[in-house]
């Protein structure tokens, strides 16, 4: 029971880890960032310090809102999401992809970061119907490659930092 327990505080360790990292990439491509999850820490920082948007905006209407606010991560441009992330731990994709569905028609590529094992399938799931109408717009992403994008942005921070010009 015990061991159970640890493991499932390790995968929500991970989701908020994640999230943490989407949000500050976001950040620093100066998208305006949104999460649902307020309470998660990252860094030292709640992941609602973290974000430029503690709500979002009202881009449409309230049903497509509604589903929109369960996306783990947002990043915005102008008001309108732009770019979305889902960081899925369940086995068939499902919500992720209805969130995705349910903004099919504004401009946003829809992102579900898995464990790398998970990526055929959800390339399987995402040949289904409806769902094989996002297939151009829906990509899956592992936690490494969330993983690489932040360090290599951090490299890519301090490097400038270290910079001449700023001296």
């Amino acid at each position: 029971m015990r061991r159970r327990v640890k493991t499932q505080f390790a995968k929500n360790e991970i989701h908020g880890f994640v999230e943490g990292m989407l949000i500050e990439l976001g950040n620093a491509t100066e998208f305006d960032t949104h999460t649902p999850d307020k309470h998660v820490i990252f860094n030292g920082k709640s992941l609602r310090d973290l974000c430029s948007q503690n709500a979002l905006p009202n881009f449409t209407c309230a049903e497509i809102l509604k589903s929109a606010a369960m996306i783990d991560v947002a990043w915005l441009r102008d008001g309108f999401p732009a770019k979305t992330f889902d960081v899925e731990r369940t086995t068939n994709f499902q919500s992720a992809l209805l969130r995705a569905f349910a903004l099919r028609y504004f401009k946003a590529t829809f992102f579900v970061v898995s464990s790398e094992e998970r990526r055929a399938a959800f390339q399987k799931r995402l040949r289904t119907k409806p769902f094989s109408e996002i297939e151009n717009c829906a990509k899956f992403v592992s936690h490494q490659d969330v993983h690489d994008a932040y360090r290599h942005a951090a490299k890519a921070k301090e490097a400038i930092k270290k910079s001449k010009i700023f001296d």
